[in-house]
């Protein structure tokens, strides 16, 4: 695996979102982004006591205002990594209470956070905070190689149908359960107390 600095990755992702060609690299690459056109950009924008993120991306059209907060890190995840993120999103939202102009403008207001991470370890208990912030935050791991960036998002806090499936099937015999559930059906169907005469 091939090192890159927090630097330079920001360099190429800065240069990139900008653009709907390099969106659709980024895209290709696994980073889930759209392009707009009407968007102002922002790198290690000074937030006062919130701190200064890596990149800020604001967006806008007639119904809406959208706001992106893109921390890079080239280190592995770590809660301090998540909070730092949402002190970032606490402040732009502080921001956004504080001018009358943008929520007296009838707009829907959306604040997204992601945080770019080089490892994700979804087995500490950590890592599931960012399931309750689904809508919110965004988090991927990255993997930099002779093939270039590459991206992948992570969803701790998420089982997919499958696994929520084979856990049901170790914890409990669904068949069982189903055929119990199934008698006691049949057996109230055919029963004279619940007539209504």
């Amino acid at each position: 695996m091939i090192k890159i600095d927090e630097k330079h990755f920001e360099d190429i992702l800065f240069g990139l979102i900008q653009t709907r060609e390099g969106v659709e690299k980024l895209k290709a690459r696994g980073f889930d982004i759209e392009y707009e056109p009407f968007s102002v950009y922002y790198r290690q924008l000074n937030m006062g006591a919130y701190g200064i993120p890596d990149i800020v991306r604001v967006f806008f059209n007639s119904y809406s205002i959208n706001i992106d907060v893109i921390e890079l890190k080239i280190t592995d995840f770590n809660i301090s990594q998540l909070l730092q993120l949402g002190r970032y999103l606490s402040g732009v939202n502080h921001f956004i209470r504080d001018a009358h102009s943008l929520t007296d403008s009838g707009r829907i207001i959306t604040v997204r956070g992601f945080l770019m991470v080089a490892e994700f370890d979804s087995n500490n208990d950590y890592s599931w905070l960012s399931g309750m912030l689904r809508n919110e935050v965004c988090l991927y791991s990255t993997h930099y190689n002779i093939d270039g960036l590459k991206f992948e998002k992570q969803f701790p806090g998420y089982w997919s149908k499958t696994d929520i499936k084979t856990h049901l099937n170790q914890c409990v015999d669904i068949a069982a359960l189903r055929n119990k559930f199934k008698q006691a059906y049949l057996k109230k169907q055919f029963t004279s107390d619940d007539l209504p005469f």
